[in-house]
Order: structure tokens, then C-alpha cells, then sequence
């Protein structure tokens, strides 16, 4: 089976009976195992991600597979992502002397203490198993090593880095945010993590700069590097599917793309949040002028109770002229949403992946974010004066500054269509390099059953 695309491929779902450590005979002997860390379908930014590292990657190296972990190296939804296609990664846990002798390790090499890595043994017994089993580590974790997401989970993921560094298995980590590291274990995990890892890029200049920092390393020898999602082809636009919505593809539509993280940080509950506030107010202001707005929702749970992107916008909807405004409603995929984003005029986007997928298509937008990746990823396109962050929105002048944004979006989308083939130019390099680093890895190691 070769996923290459990511949409099919073999669907069977590991049996919750069947124990994790279990081996799919036919995926055993694989030219190449690619295992793919962080991603997901709940979030569409990270189905975008791990579409494009197979699509990829599965050009430049004919013959690997791709794989995802278990929550051991932090795979949320992998049930999901199964039946998506992309099978789990099955391991032989080592015996336990071999368990205790790595679990000690982990607690010498990285912050934590004995009995933080105690807690932790089912994490590093799979680790310890999953480095004998893969060719390379891709992580696409996106957003993890920064001060806002805690150390944990960081130094899950270093301890792999450290244990792949050992057996001569590369760890990739694609382009991401990081920083400022101003938690400690967060800051001596990732410089762990960063030093044994193959290859790091950065995101963005500042991610950048905190880690050449981190590193005490000049500049020049930090990697950076747009979003993988730039390279996502997902579906074309389509006017079919906007008047599916009874949307006039032919009149201006203004896409908007709320966050549930950035409605958890503002102040306020319900209709009465700022965030909420301020998007209901931009929306007043467009359909006063006629013109069409797009709810469009990017993370979504199946868990019922849960306060997700669809809630909010159901929650805009109330709020609003039901007349010029339309929710995309249901579970749209990662490729339905980027048609139906290509089909905007304008993006008002909170999701990270909303703006990539706007901008990757020659789509203006206007950000309101919670962390330095959102005016990161605007300045690339020479659109920084359009980024919020959450906590200093207000709502008149967040709709006077939409409103501005909306009259210039001919010459934003210019700026855009000039940065853009640059940016995709400096991807394909990215891929060009992390496959030559994956096959000179393989070759070096030269193990018994696998191609040199």
C-alpha cells in the first residue's frame, strides 16, 4: 500500500482489542516508513499538513510509506486518521531491563526529575520501540514548542528526538513557531530536541531569532521556511459549491474564519465575548453594504458538549442578517474548505491554516490572532498592517480597518500574487533537502532487511 496522495490507501482501523504493540505483516517490509508526528483531521490546518508531506515527500521517494504514532508521540483522533488512510505505525516493545535502562536516560538527559519521566514510562517504552521500526520522523507539529503550550508535550517529543539522534533515524521538524522560551523546561527541552534533531526550520523571523538564540548560533545557521501548506493543492474553486451555500459567485464574498482558542482567551462569555463582539460588528458592517460573508469553521469535534469553530459560527449567525450570511455547516474537509476560501474575496481569518489557505490562492486577509505567527505569516506578504491581536480589538475600528483592507483588496492581492512564487520556490527546496537527508540516513545505516 502507498498513500502517496493521503485520500486512500488501506482503511482498516486497529481493533481497540488488538494491543498497540501489535505488526501489520504487509506493512512490514516496507522500502521505507515514514512516520508523520503531529496533524490530524479535527483540525483542517493539520489535514492540510500531512496531505502535503505525503504528496510531497511521497514524490521525491518512491517506495516509502507513511505512517502516523499513537498518543505516545502525541497522535490526537488516530482512529480517524486510519480511516483516513494513513495506517499506524505497529512496534515490538522492548523488555523491560531494555524499558528501565531508556526510561533513566530520558530522566538524566532532559528536565523533569525521576519521577516526572516515572509517570511517563508508556511514553518512552513506545518511543524506545517505534525508533527500531521507522526510517525518518516528519514533525508537523506546528505549534507546540512555545511558552503557550506548556513544556510538556515538548519534552515527550524531545525524548524521541533524542532516541532517534542515537539510532541514526532522522527527526525532521518541518517548519513550525517556536519560542520565546521563557519556561525553563520548555527552553531546555527544545534545545535538547533542537540539537539532535536532522534538520529544524523555523516559520517565521522571529521563531527564528528565538532559536538561534536558544542555540547561541548566528542566524545564518538557523533554517527558515514558509508553511508546508502553501504546497496543499485541496480542491479548485468552485462556483458550483458557493451557490450550493446560495451564495452569487458573481457578487463579492467576504470569507471569515473564527477561532475558538482566540473566543477562550477574550474576555467575556457568549454573545457578550469581545472577540465575537468584534466579528459580529465587521459582519454588520459588510452586510450593510451588500455584500455576501462565509462562515468557516476549521477545527471541529465530534464530541458532543464541545465548543468548537462550528459553535462560533453558529453563534455569528444568530448574531446576524441571516440573508447575506451563510454557514458552511456540517464537517467540511480540509479540501472543501480551501476550494470554498478560494471562491472569497477577502479573509477575515483567527485559524492559522484559514489565512495559508486564503494567501496560498492569491486571497487578501486580515488576521486576528493570539500568538507572533499571525503577523509573521502576514509580513511575509507585506500585510502586517492588517493583524489584531485578540486582546486589543475593539469593535469599530476592527471593522473600519476590515473596511479599509476591503477597498485596497485589489492592491493587497497584488502583493500577494508577488510574494507568492517565492514562497512556494523556497518549499520545494525544503522537500528537495528533507528527502536527500531521509535517503543518505537509510543508506548510512544499512540495517539487516532494509535497502541501503
Amino acid at each position: 500500500m502507498k498513500s502517496n496522495d493521503g485520500s486512500g490507501g488501506d482503511k482498516r482501523e486497529v481493533p481497540s482489542t488488538v494491543s498497540v504493540y501489535a505488526i501489520f505483516a504487509d506493512h512490514h517490509n516496507s522500502d521505507m516508513k515514514i512516520l508523520i508526528i503531529g496533524g490530524g483531521l479535527f483540525n483542517r490546518g493539520g489535514t492540510a499538513m500531512m496531505r502535503t508531506v505525503i504528496s510531497q515527500l511521497g514524490e521525491r521517494l518512491p517506495g516509502a510509506d507513511f505512517f502516523i504514532g499513537t498518543h505516545h508521540v502525541r497522535q490526537i483522533g488516530g482512529k480517524d486518521v486510519v480511516a483516513a488512510g494513513i495506517p499506524q505505525i505497529q512496534v515490538q516493545k522492548k523488555s523491560k531491563p531494555v524499558r528501565i535502562a531508556q526510561l533513566l536516560k530520558s530522566a538524566l538527559q532532559l528536565p523533569g526529575g525521576p519521577g516526572y519521566w516515572r509517570k511517563r514510562e508508556g511514553d518512552i517504552s513506545y518511543q524506545q520501540a517505534v525508533v527500531e521500526e521507522v526510517d525518518a520522523f516528519v514533525d508537523i507539529s506546528g505549534f507546540l514548542y512555545v511558552d503557550k503550550r506548556g513544556p510538556s508535550s515538548a519534552l515527550k517529543l524531545a525524548s524521541l528526538t533524542l532516541m532517534a539522534e542515537a539510532k541514526g533515524v532522522p527527526y525532521i521538524y518541518l517548519p513550525q513557531t517556536f519560542g520565546p522560551f521563557t519556561i525553563r523546561k520548555l527552553r531546555k527541552g527544545t534545545e535538547k530536541a533542537a540539537r539532535a534533531s536532522s534538520l529544524l526550520y523555523t516559520r517565521d523571523a522571529l521563531s527564528r531569532q528565538y532559536v538561534a538564540d536558544l542555540l547561541g548560533k548566528p542566524l545564518s545557521e538557523v533554517k527558515q521556511s514558509p508553511d508546508i501548506a502553501f504546497l496543499y493543492k485541496g480542491d479548485a474553486p468552485s462556483p458550483d459549491r458557493m451557490r450550493a451555500l446560495d451564495l452569487d459567485p458573481d457578487r463579492p464574498i467576504l470569507g471569515i474564519s473564527p477561532n475558538v482558542r482566540v473566543y477562550e482567551h477574550s474576555t467575556g462569555k457568549g454573545s457578550e465575548n469581545k472577540y465575537l463582539c468584534a466579528l459580529t460588528r465587521a459582519i454588520k458592517h459588510f452586510t450593510d453594504l451588500g455584500v455576501q460573508v462565509l462562515l468557516l469553521p476549521h477545527e471541529m469535534w465530534e464530541k458532543e458538549g464541545t465548543i468548537d469553530d462550528s459553535t462560533l459560527c453558529a453563534m455569528l449567525l444568530r448574531n446576524v442578517d441571516p440573508e447575506l450570511v451563510r454557514n458552511v455547516g456540517g464537517s467540511p474537509s480540509a479540501e472543501e474548505l480551501k476550494s470554498l476560501i478560494g471562491g472569497c474575496d477577502m479573509l477575515v481569518g483567527s485559524r492559522f491554516h484559514s489565512l495559508v489557505a486564503a494567501l496560498s490562492q492569491g486571497i487578501p486577509a486580515v488576521a486576528v490572532g493570539w500568538a507572533h505567527k499571525y503577523p509573521e505569516l502576514l509580513r511575509e506578504f507585506g500585510l502586517e498592517d492588517y493583524v489584531y491581536d485578540y486582546d486589543s480589538v475593539s469593535d469599530s475600528d476592527f471593522a473600519r480597518v476590515v473596511g479599509e483592507a476591503w477597498d485596497e483588496r485589489v492592491e493587497l492581492k497584488n502583493r500577494v500574487d508577488a510574494a507568492l512564487p517565492g514562497v512556494k520556490k523556497r518549499l520545494n527546496e525544503v522537500f528537495n533537502e528533507v528527502a536527500v537527508t531521509i535517503q543518505e540516513a537509510a543508506a548510512a545505516r544499512k540495517r539487516p532487511g532494509k535497502a541501503a
